[in-house]
């Protein structure tokens, strides 16, 4: 009784603050510039009031300086998780793809493969490094669009195909709420499977070949839930003569067989688990047992890991003192 007592009152507030543009213009301001405890609290207590009643602008403050605005849609519950996430969900990857892009040359490429809303996409293209975005459902294509627009980010091209081991066409499982879609039906059905979609297929190596043959691509982020060893299969005379940096989600029933396919490029790649507190990752060693069920990676490779030993922030970062 006390507890759905509870809950009531903290889904009023949160309906309560949503429906203020002055609350929601201070808690926007605390919550993306305060600590992550205090983001934490807000994104837990807040979540229960569901999606916004109306129209309003969320705004992110990047690292880098940049402000960007989000076009937070009224009954659309994941315009509003797409605001609230970017300082608040996987801060380890945040805080790698952040040094990442400032210390990459400018003319390498950022693939963010499985975009779904292009979350992982804002800081590169802030920085206007050229980004091509991989996302199947083409639903979500016109928020992007949006989004990119109003913040006059231009240097990007979005793909709705999907990349993987083969070309032509494929079934696609659309999720519930989009984050668990997924060519592997057992990961969409997780969230529950709303849709099931014929998709292009093609190879990253094939699209690098055919449309950008001249440009290395010099980063890539990989999140296709269960489908990594097919996006990296397809990927590998990008990874052999391009050497990208790599940023992995890996579940845990293809960990063993895609680390086993990575043996190949041990001597290009130094593999690390990523985390969402200093120094955000420790080097891994042979062994998998220890390792989370589903894990966040960084493939780095060694002739980069070189160039970035000076940089004392990078370094500290990626190695347990």
């Amino acid at each position: 009784m006390i507890k759905a007592t509870l809950k009531q009152i903290r889904k009023n507030i949160g309906i309560f603050i949503l429906k203020s543009p002055f609350l929601i213009g201070l808690i926007n301001y605390l919550y993306e510039n305060g600590s992550h405890q205090l983001r934490d609290f807000f994104v837990r207590q807040i979540k229960p009031a569901g999606p916004p009643k109306s129209n309003f602008y969320w705004f992110l403050y990047l690292s880098n300086g940049s402000k960007l605005e989000v076009p937070v849609t009224a009954g659309d519950l994941k315009t509003w998780q797409f605001a609230q996430s970017y300082k608040w969900n996987e801060i380890g990857i945040r805080k790698i793809e952040e040094f990442l892009n400032d210390n990459l040359p400018m003319n390498e490429i950022f693939c963010d493969i499985g975009a779904n809303l292009g979350l992982r996409s804002l800081y590169s293209l802030s920085i206007d490094r050229k980004t091509f975005l991989f996302e199947p459902n083409v639903s979500l294509r016109y928020f992007t669009e949006v989004l990119f627009e109003q913040n006059d980010l231009t240097n990007y091209r979005i793909e709705n195909v999907c990349l993987g081991n083969e070309e032509g066409n494929i079934l696609f499982y659309i999720s519930e709420s989009s984050y668990l879609s997924s060519i592997v039906q057992e990961y969409a059905q997780i969230d529950g499977v709303v849709e099931k979609v014929q998709i292009p297929i093609t190879k990253l190596d094939s699209y690098q070949a055919n449309y950008i043959p001249n440009q290395k691509i010099g980063l890539i982020k990989i999140d296709v839930e269960g489908y990594e060893k097919e996006v990296l299969l397809g990927a590998e005379n990008v990874l052999s003569k391009h050497q990208p940096c790599i940023i992995v989600e890996i579940q845990d029933n293809n960990k063993e067989e895609l680390f086993d396919f990575l043996e190949n490029y041990i001597n290009l790649y130094e593999v690390f688990l990523i985390k969402d507190s200093y120094p955000y990752s420790y080097k891994i060693n042979d062994s998998t047992k220890t390792l989370p069920k589903v894990g966040n990676y960084l493939f780095l490779p060694r002739n980069k890991l070189i160039n970035f030993i000076f940089k004392k922030k990078f370094f500290s970062t990626f190695y347990d003192s």
